[in-house]
């Protein structure tokens, strides 16, 4: 389900909505305002079974769009059967509507599948990296943001301490940068540059293609950061 909050009345849930999909984990405005796009990972779970797995052989991730004032379905697209383990979480969506998807595999770790996906209609388009880069990813990508062009997408690898980015016109992988524990990415103020947090505490701002200083550091932080990063407007004054 996708719960509605009044974030005007302490968040107090106002209504909810199918999201036609098992586990939903992350849903995203589309440009037009009036839709939302979901990532249905796929993964059951019950309360009463803490966070067991319970279909991994039956799993169905999904794309669902929806219109944002009923709930009502507008489109789903899956992925490929051989690929129903590959559980899409996390979500970007640039200013022309492209829906990027950072992904995780519940499968064999012998097998060699792409984490990030691309989709503007029609199929969703599976980014592949070379299979040492890909090795390094370790299955998992926690997080996924656009640059402020809508170009370059930075997707984070915690468990292999990896941060790749790639050219999402092309769909290529452009650049990696080496992250302890680096999960939390969002776009910097100028396009191409992305800001990046690690669990240490480490805040990067990092170009890629930027020459010899690949890293540069912010600022330290006094507290480990966690998964997720989103750049908010600062009021001037």
């Amino acid at each position: 389900m996708i719960g509605i909050r009044d974030a005007d009345d302490g968040y107090r849930q106002v209504g909810e909505f199918t999201s036609h999909g098992i586990g939903p984990h992350e849903v995203r405005l589309m440009p037009d305002g009036a839709t939302l796009v979901a990532a249905n990972g796929g993964i059951r779970t019950h309360p009463d079974r803490d966070r067991a797995k319970l279909n991994l052989d039956t799993m169905a991730p999904s794309l669902a769009y929806l219109d944002l004032p009923s709930g009502r379905l507008c489109d789903a697209f899956g992925l490929a059967p051989r690929l129903h383990r590959l559980s899409i979480r996390h979500l970007a969506v640039n200013q022309d509507g492209l829906v990027a998807a950072a992904m995780l595999y519940e499968g064999s770790k012998r097998d060699r599948v792409p984490l990030v996906g691309l989709h503007d209609g029609g199929a969703i388009r599976l980014l592949e990296a070379p299979a040492a880069i890909e090795r390094r990813m370790r299955h998992y990508a926690g997080s996924i943001a656009f640059d402020r062009s809508g170009r370059l997408l930075a997707v984070s690898c915690p468990r292999g301490n990896l941060i790749t980015f790639w050219d999402a016109r092309a769909g290529a992988l452009v650049d990696h940068v080496e992250v302890v524990d680096g999960c939390g990415v969002a776009p910097a103020d100028d396009p191409g540059a992305f800001v990046i947090t690690g669990g240490r505490g480490d805040v990067f701002r990092f170009a890629p293609r930027g020459g010899p200083e690949r890293l540069a550091v912010v600022g330290p932080a006094a507290t480990a950061w966690d998964n997720h990063l989103i750049a908010t407007p600062v009021a001037a004054g």
